[in-house]
């Protein structure tokens, strides 16, 4: 019989498992020393679930009166799904149910089978509609005149599902975060009933996964893990085979180097790295992508790594869902004369430089000659990359079939479904593209890194998803990245009020993950109703009024925006809704009776104060524009910028004065808008701009540069410039302009940039028909940002200066957040 081990437990052992002959029945509710007391009746609802065979008692006045069984040769997964029933059931109970083998079960005693041996031939239909995915299926019958139930899957992974998908349907369960001391909500109860038993779930996806990032520690990362596995993610399981994983990742990312960087590949093979400031380097995680003479080394090193990561088993063998090459997170890439040249493709085609396509089309062309000679071997091995950064865009050809692109939509908006055209016409473009290139393309966003603010992000998510899986290439794998709940910390940390705040948007997108086409509000009030429990209805409220504030405007918000405090300001406290979703917090909290229940509410109402009185401190940025007849000397100047909210809004410094010294002034005319924008620099007169034609979207990659957002309330929309100093006093040199993120092509702009000894200074006219609109208008939006790097005075291991970064702003407010642009009002 198999020992109940507690959370804690769990964890310090790894997943590891005894035998024991007795059953302890110490456990608490919900890992709490307090919540042992906790005594609420199940919900009544469970009385209602739907059934097509007799109830069958688990537990009858806090004794058990049944067994559950695994296979005598039972995976580690199955054992761990008996287990969590065990388990869950005796913290709602008390009474522990013995898991037993065959070998040592009783025969007239009713019995839950765990497993996909005890039931693939008694219902192999199900079995057969599952096929190789990691659905479940759960069904109740006779065996020898004894009632039982059975759990399986046709992996191991769906066994695993099926069991926590009976605890959900037969108890008021859930498990609403990672956190072990806020991970469970549940009632107690003398009895336990499994009532219904008979259901078979498939997903629509393959793969669905939470990134986790930041935190320290390892138990940190195992209790997300535990916690995606309950909600029916399926890759997260690296290293912990109880959990199981049916997508199988390999290799660390932003690596692509690494199967050839070694000191004596440098020595003796300098070709193949990238060619950077006049020299070959090793610096930057790049490679010269036209070398093809380093694929054998490349090819050599891979399936070695392979070999010792899977010993014992034959190449041909491995089973790799996604061995990860993909490129260094940087735009450090080779500029050597082959690489600058005119790209011609495998198939033909020429590349030019200028084309968005002309890094990604000599990036895949690298991974396409190694994805053949990996298929000759390895032929279950499939290459994995991100379409990223520079590699973003769709080459001019298709990809090798062991290929599978991680599609990775940083400029996605998300208030917004995918497919919008108007909000995310970039973003649609790139999905539609790589779907026609690509089978095995996986969708990933980063809608988890901005959850410190109520977004209701599962409505745009539910619809895009949808769009994407009636493509002809379905999008049948998602990720996103989020931050990892760090129990135990201070709970004003941005990673722990992510989840505070977002914690039902991730939890409904984990279900919309495995299936879009679940009714996105019917999951919201699942979870509010089992999390809250009585205090369900004010949280309902609250959770409606801030999903219905944001829908105020359709200015995008991007996970740029990790930071609350001016979206606050934005749509809540300028909006005058605080003191109703105030009402709303202090109302659920009087009334929440469960302790978890209780903390959630206490931290939601927490945050909201404190980034409502951050908020209402925030100054009106306003300024006054005047005619251009006034003149330059006559307009109003801006007051200079100060710090601003970081990049990702992890914290939320800004205010301070600014490192250097940037202000603006604004005039107008009937016909345009005129801005003059003055960068105090030490090296103003030579600091040199970006003149590199293959950076992605033209954006300027250099030590100084400005972000511009011109942005109609009205519409709900805003314009984004970004430029540097330019290549020489001309100003000559990209210029990024976009309307959100979708490159604008037609404009008639334009700029001059002039320095002296103090700074330079960038003199712009816009054209009112630039923002599609036929006369002055009466107030626009409007924030400046500027990217000013500077010598840290330190060097890295390759010799090349470290920058430090001093991030501006007018308002204080950070790169593409809507709360926080000021207003330009147009004088009469």
């Amino acid at each position: 019989m198999f020992h109940p081990n507690e959370e804690c437990a769990l964890m310090n052992t790894r997943f590891r498992f005894v035998e024991s002959k007795a059953v302890s029945a110490a456990m608490p509710g919900c890992g709490h020393s307090h919540c042992g007391k906790w005594t609420v009746a199940v919900c009544g609802m469970l009385a209602a679930l739907a059934c097509s065979a007799a109830p069958m008692q688990l537990v009858k006045d806090g004794k058990v009166t049944a067994q559950i069984v695994v296979p005598e040769l039972a995976d580690a997964a199955e054992t761990f799904a008996a287990l969590e029933v065990q388990k869950w059931v005796g913290a709602m109970t008390g009474a522990y149910i013995p898991v037993e083998k065959p070998s040592a079960a009783k025969k007239d005693v009713a019995t839950v089978y765990v497993g996909e041996g005890f039931a693939k031939r008694r219902f192999p239909k199900d079995i057969r509609k599952m096929g190789e995915t990691d659905g479940f299926a759960v069904r109740s019958a006779d065996k020898d005149g004894v009632q039982c139930v059975f759990v399986f899957g046709s992996t191991v992974k769906g066994t695993l599902h099926g069991a926590y998908a009976l605890l959900e349907r037969n108890s008021d369960i859930i498990w609403p975060r990672p956190d072990p001391q806020l991970g469970a909500v549940f009632s107690r109860t003398a009895d336990f009933t499994l009532s219904d038993t008979d259901f078979i779930d498939v997903p629509r996806t393959r793969m669905r996964e939470w990134q986790w990032n930041g935190g320290p520690g390892k138990n940190l990362y195992d209790w997300d893990k535990l916690w995606a596995a309950r909600n029916r993610q399926n890759m997260n399981a690296e290293g912990a085979a109880e959990l199981s994983s049916s997508f199988l990742r390999y290799g660390p990312g932003h690596k692509v180097k690494r199967y050839v960087a070694s000191e004596r590949n440098f020595r003796e093979h300098p070709e193949w790295f990238p060619f950077l400031d006049g020299k070959r380097t090793m610096d930057g995680g790049m490679l010269c992508l036209t070398a093809y003479g380093m694929l054998d080394e490349y090819y050599a090193n891979l399936t070695n790594d392979l070999a010792n990561a899977f010993h014992g088993t034959p190449p041909g063998k491995i089973k790799v869902d996604y061995l990860n090459v993909s490129l260094a997170d940087n735009g450090m890439m080779c500029k050597c004369e082959k690489c600058m040249a005119p790209f011609v493709c495998e198939n033909g085609v020429i590349v030019q430089p200028g084309d968005p396509a002309f890094r990604p089309a000599q990036y895949f062309t690298f991974i396409n000659k190694l994805a053949r000679m990996l298929a000759k071997t390895h032929p279950h091995v499939f290459l994995g990359t991100y379409a990223y950064g520079v590699s973003v865009t769709p080459p001019p050809f298709p990809l090798e079939s062991n290929i599978c692109v991680q599609l990775c939509l940083t400029a996605l908006d998300e208030r917004s479904p995918v497919f919008d055209t108007e909000r995310n016409g970039g973003s649609k473009r790139l999905v539609d593209a790589w779907t026609d290139k690509c089978v095995g393309i996986w969708y990933r966003d980063y809608t988890g890194l901005s959850g410190r603010t109520d977004r209701a992000i599962e409505y745009p998510f539910a619809e895009g998803a949808r769009y994407c899986m009636e493509l002809k290439n379905p999008v049948v794998a998602y990720s996103a990245e989020h931050p990892r709940d760090k129990a135990g910390v201070d709970a004003n940390n941005p990673a722990t009020e992510a989840w505070d705040v977002s914690g039902m948007s991730t939890w409904v997108m984990s279900r919309l993950w495995w299936n879009p086409y679940e009714d996105v509000d019917a999951l919201r009030r699942m979870y509010i109703r089992r999390t809250y429990r009585e205090a369900a209805d004010q949280m309902q409220k609250y959770h409606d009024a801030m999903r219905d504030a944001f829908r105020a405007d359709r200015m995008p918000t991007m996970f740029l925006v990790g930071s609350p405090v001016f979206l606050t300001k934005r749509y809540v406290v300028d909006a005058g809704l605080a003191d109703g979703m105030r009402g709303f917090l202090k109302a659920a909290l009087a009334a929440a009776k469960h302790p978890v229940s209780a903390e959630l509410i206490r931290r939601q109402l927490a945050h909201f104060e404190r980034n409502c009185a951050r908020a209402a401190a925030i100054p009106d940025y306003a300024m006054s524009v005047k005619p251009l007849s006034a003149g330059w000397d006559a307009a109003a100047e801006s007051s200079p910028f100060v710090s601003a909210i970081p990049v990702y809004g992890r914290r939320d410094d800004f205010g301070a004065p600014a490192k250097f010294s940037t202000t603006f002034k604004a005039l107008c005319d009937d016909q345009a808008l005129y801005l003059r924008m003055r960068c105090v620099a030490p090296d103003a007169l030579t600091i040199k701009g970006d003149d590199d034609p293959t950076h992605l979207g033209g954006s300027p990659f250099s030590n100084d540069r400005l972000e511009f957002y011109v942005g109609r309330a009205d519409k709900g929309v805003y314009w984004h410039w970004i430029m540097d100093p330019g290549v020489d006093g001309s100003g000559k040199g990209p210029v990024r302009f976009t309307k959100v993120n979708e490159r604008v092509k037609d404009f008639k702009w334009t700029r001059t940039v002039e320095r002296d000894a103090e700074a330079w200074t960038v003199t712009m006219r816009i054209p009112f028909s630039d923002l599609e609109l036929n006369g002055r208008p009466k107030e626009l939006l409007f924030n400046c940002f500027r990217d000013r790097k500077y010598s840290s005075g330190k060097k890295n291991n390759f010799g090349r200066e470290k920058m430090s970064t001093d991030r501006s702003s007018w308002t204080g407010g950070g790169l593409h957040d809507p709360g926080g642009f000021g207003k330009l009002k147009f004088e009469e």
